[in-house]
């Protein structure tokens, strides 16, 4: 992936100017009751004037230990999400509709000791338990009631696809509005943690500000999940409601500074473990580089602020826009 990434960052590589945007990072957000549901990541509000596809790879660390009388869970594994992602115009700059198809590969991973250094200098605590346990070891289990909700296996797996319209409602010369409609088939492995077992549908606002020296982006959005079809169980979900707010502010040519935050809800608001009913909170630091092309090179690292997993994620990607 990377050396993909590399290839088409020196085939495109020319100047920008300082003031060309590109919009927030679509970090992925892999706490193990989220990955199989349908979660958009942040993107621009702006509508395709043609088409457009994205590569990308997020790459994250979970530790998350947590008991209670109803769920049991015991993660330490490292999560690679690959996407593949398109989207096209309907009408020029005012309707869209794309697609995107991830793949995950679960396994001990490599992070661990690198985690603990980086803690160390930024001076943050790690979860509990997190420093007597071995480095780079495999750990995926989850039981709900006493039942086997999830046991995980290394390897690649599908996961579910999402499908989408994006309609622009409102534009002037610095903001732009719009609103997207979103649904997820479930062609992923729900047993495995990567689907949910059935069609899931989401509702955003998506909404952007642009200015020579800042450009700022946010959406608000809704889910209904339904149900968690795990491990023979049908459990119930609660509406998840999520948000987004981005900041781009120019570097140099053709590098911009992005700063971001999501947040989500949790759809198990009753669950006895916080890590799955506390609300799920992150901040993104990261950059776009913007080619003349139009294409971008994101790159970005993520860290959990209320230590509900996973401790951080790192995102790498390239789009490259058509009609230009």
């Amino acid at each position: 992936m990377i050396s993909i990434l590399s290839f088409l960052l020196a085939a495109n590589i020319a100047a920008a100017p300082v003031g060309a945007y590109a919009g927030p990072i679509p970090m992925k957000n892999h706490h193990p009751l989220y990955v199989g549901l349908l979660s958009p990541s942040p993107e621009e509000a702006a509508v395709v004037e043609s088409y457009k596809w994205t590569i990308a790879a997020n790459h994250t660390n979970i530790y998350l230990f947590s008991s209670g009388s109803e769920w049991n869970v015991n993660i330490d594994k490292e999560l690679t999400e690959g996407d593949i992602s398109a989207s096209v115009a309907i009408i020029p700059q005012r309707l869209e509709a794309g697609f995107n198809v991830p793949v995950y590969h679960s396994y001990e991973g490599f992070m661990d000791t690198t985690k603990r250094w980086w803690h160390g200098r930024l001076g943050v605590g790690t979860y509990a338990g997190e420093v007597d346990t071995p480095d780079n070891r495999y750990i995926e289990t989850i039981y709900h009631n006493g039942n086997t909700s999830l046991i995980g296996e290394k390897g690649w797996a599908a996961g579910d696809a999402d499908f989408w319209l994006k309609a622009k409602v409102w534009e002037d010369k610095m903001t732009v509005i719009s609103a997207q409609l979103l649904a997820q088939a479930p062609t992923g492995n729900a047993d495995m943690g990567y689907g949910s077992g059935q069609w899931e549908g989401v509702f955003r606002m998506l909404g952007e500000f642009r200015h020579d020296i800042m450009a700022a982006s946010m959406g608000v959005g809704a889910a209904l999940p339904g149900s968690l079809q795990r491990g023979g169980e049908n459990i119930q979900l609660d509406p998840v409601y999520s948000g987004f707010v981005a900041f781009e502010i120019p570097v140099v040519k053709r590098l911009n500074l992005v700063v971001q935050s999501i947040g989500s809800t949790s759809p198990l608001k009753s669950a006895d473990i916080i890590e799955f009913s506390r609300e799920w909170v992150e901040i993104t630091f990261g950059f776009n580089y913007i080619l003349e092309s139009g294409g971008v090179i994101r790159l970005g690292f993520s860290e959990n602020l209320n230590q509900t997993a996973p401790d951080f994620t790192m995102h790498v990607s390239f789009t490259g826009i058509g009609g230009k």
